[in-house]
């Protein structure tokens, strides 16, 4: 018998009796510990509750009941445990945060970034916190052109991509010693504009595998460094001088960069991949689709810097019959993938928003809610979970789903706080039952969190800095309305509709003073609009008041 069991069983029964209480509140503790880590936040809640009524005066318990009620959606509950654990330690930090994170997600962003600068304070090197503060969590190299930089290989894979090659060549500049393009069967001009272009050419019998292409154009590469592009990409002069500075610079072994998508929809998709790295590495491609050298860097223990350098991605700014069309031809390769993992989180999402561009929704629904069921992953931003939890939001809101979606939209926000697209979803699902000053506030922490750094999809700052206007026009303050509307930039036919959307929940709601007021600004910025027109007639008629048009 060991000598640690013998002081157990020979304690004073009245000792034994007092410690059993504390043991067992741990172990829910412990065990509440793997649920959270599994992603099984309600069983961990619901342990962490029991713990807490055994024994109240455990340490970091209301911290981590904060933690599971932020990642269920339950936003105020998260604020309150984070609270209780900080009037019994000020200087936790992870609560700190934690209440920071939950305030950024209810949109009082002058109170979270206040309780980031306390968590600065606590913990200077917490990127966290300065990711939140909107400093310098990422590397931001001069847009100036250095004298010198090491050679670049510029590695491509192209096909019939006579439209787009040539923007794609000639935003590189001077930047490439070396220009790689492996043609995979081109019918076009494709070949000929990369050789006018001094590329070398080379081709490769394409075999239904993304990475088997880009791994036989690094196999060229004789650069110090490789920079990965699409023919569909394109460079800013800034962007070009930065990856110059980048690899000047030998901060780090890869640089990941900020691929910039504009949709059709007026959003933009913020995407990190890894672009730039040093040769010599042995650094390959993995993944028969949506192909990345993340592997090869992880399992190499590779030093990575996260970059502000844009490469803007023309690939989904076409028409609908050209993203049917990727659509069936990723969802084929995606499909062979998932035979083999079934349960990766990655492919499960690109095939579900596949299914979703092709019609399928069932389909495409059912593999979106299998990716947020999957445990996180342990990366600073899990493009998966957010482009699933924002497709999922939309389909429901379309339709007519509201409480759903809001529960979708508060559980989202507990795992990516105050990001500005899910603010302005949160601010649409406010103004559609009727919270229209609620909405403004939304919207408007939305627009101001936009310029933070932050990854997914970024919403149409036009629409909200219209929709913000608008909701100044309704609280009677013009000046500010202005100022607004010239933040929108150049409107048309869709400015009208944002601001007839007020009218109409105005009307329903029966604030004809309101009514007016924001019709009157419309009139200002569409002066022959029927439709305005026509509403301002009906509420001067309904107000009794004579009719005042801007015009003779």
């Amino acid at each position: 018998m060991a000598e640690g069991d013998r002081q157990r069983i020979d304690a004073p029964p009245q000792a034994a009796k007092a410690a059993e209480p504390l043991r067992i509140a741990q172990d829910l503790c412990w065990q509440a510990v793997s649920d959270f880590q599994a992603g099984r936040y309600k069983d961990a809640a619901s342990r962490l509750q029991k713990a807490l009524s055994i024994h109240p005066s455990l340490y970091d318990v209301h911290f981590l009941l904060g933690a599971c009620y932020q990642r269920l959606g339950r936003l105020e509950e998260a604020a309150r445990e984070a609270e209780i654990e900080l009037q019994a330690h000020p200087d936790h930090v992870l609560a700190w945060s934690l209440l920071g994170q939950v305030r950024l997600s209810q949109g009082r962003i002058a109170e979270a970034s206040a309780i980031f600068q306390r968590v600065q304070q606590l913990e200077p090197e917490s990127w966290e916190a300065r990711f939140h503060l909107h400093s310098v969590s990422e590397a931001s190299f001069s847009t100036v052109s250095p004298p010198r930089w090491p050679p670049i290989s510029v590695c491509m894979i192209v096909r019939d991509e006579e439209a787009v090659l040539a923007r794609c060549l000639r935003s590189l500049g001077d930047l490439a010693s070396q220009l790689i393009v492996v043609d995979t069967g081109s019918q076009d001009r494709t070949v000929e504009i990369a050789r006018s272009f001094g590329a070398e050419v080379y081709h490769f019998q394409w075999v239904d595998d993304f990475s088997a292409a880009r791994n036989e154009s690094l196999r060229h590469a004789r650069g110090e460094w490789i920079f990965w592009l699409d023919a569909d990409d394109e460079l800013s002069p800034e962007a070009v001088a930065q990856v110059k500075n980048a690899v000047a610079s030998g901060q780090a072994d890869a640089y990941v960069c900020r691929v910039a998508s504009r949709l059709p929809n007026g959003t933009e998709d913020i995407v990190p991949h890894a672009r730039i790295f040093r040769n010599g590495l042995g650094l390959r491609f993995h993944g028969r689709i949506h192909e990345s050298v993340w592997t090869d860097i992880i399992a190499k223990g590779l030093k990575v810097l996260d970059t502000d350098i844009v490469i803007v991605h023309h690939g989904y700014e076409t028409d609908w019959a050209v993203l049917r069309s990727k659509h069936e031809r990723n969802l084929a390769y995606v499909e062979r993938e998932l035979e083999r993992y079934p349960d990766n989180p990655g492919l499960l999402c690109y095939f579900g928003m596949a299914k979703m561009g092709l019609g399928d929704i069932a389909a495409g629904e059912a593999a979106l809610r299998r990716v947020i069921e999957l445990p996180p992953m342990n990366v600073r931003f899990d493009s998966f979970r957010f482009w699933a939890w924002a497709s999922l939001i939309r389909l429901g809101m379309a339709r007519g789903e509201d409480e759903t979606a809001r529960q979708m939209l508060n559980r989202a926000l507990g795992e990516f706080p105050g990001h500005p697209y899910f603010l302005a979803l949160s601010g649409d699902m406010a103004f559609r039952s009727g919270e229209l000053s609620e909405a403004w506030l939304l919207w408007h922490a939305a627009y101001e969190r936009d310029h933070a750094l932050v990854w997914g999809y970024r919403p149409d700052r036009r629409s909200l800095a219209l929709g913000i206007a608008a909701g100044c026009a309704m609280a009677g303050d013009m000046a500010k309305e202005a100022q607004w509307f010239e933040r929108a930039g150049q409107v048309g036919e869709e400015g009208v509709k944002v601001y007839l959307r007020f009218v109409q929940q105005l009307i329903r709601q029966r604030k004809l003073v309101e009514t007016r007021r924001v019709l009157e600004a419309a009139q200002i910025h569409w002066p022959r609009h029927p439709m305005v027109r026509k509403g301002l007639t009906l509420v001067y008629e309904r107000l009794g008041q004579p009719m005042v048009t801007g015009e003779a």
